[in-house]
């Protein structure tokens, strides 16, 4: 028994480093400003005849990202090791966009009649 106890504190304690590893940072997180955000209409194939609407607020709200997790305003999401990112909001409006090696963030959401166009740029 005791030979048994032994065994699984050390797989245990071999196992700390794999979960640490698992949680670590990656290349995406930080703090990312709000740049622009555009509104078009959307109607039906050609979501820019119309022309653009004026968006709610002129700017999106910062990004938190840690971990691969997104939180900002309404959003939460998620971003993967390659910078693909996906936010929704709790009414299930979804954005998706990348996050380029510069730390531009560049997203598009739609809906009834609108696209949304969000830029977002790294912090510090």
């Amino acid at each position: 028994m005791r030979e048994m106890t032994k065994a699984i504190c050390v797989a245990a304690v071999l196992a700390l480093p794999l979960a640490a590893a698992a949680q670590g940072t990656n290349a995406f997180d930080g703090t990312y400003r709000g740049v622009s955000l555009t509104v078009a209409k959307n109607n039906g194939n050609n979501p820019y005849r119309e022309g653009r609407c004026p968006p709610p607020q002129p700017t999106p709200p910062a990004l938190r990202i840690a971990h691969g997790e997104v939180h900002g305003g309404p959003f939460q999401g998620t971003v993967s090791p390659q910078g693909v990112l996906r936010m929704n909001t709790e009414r299930a409006f979804v954005v998706e966009g990348r996050i380029d090696g510069q730390g531009n963030v560049q997203a598009q959401g739609s809906g009834a009649y609108r696209v949304w166009n969000y830029v977002w740029q790294k912090s510090g």
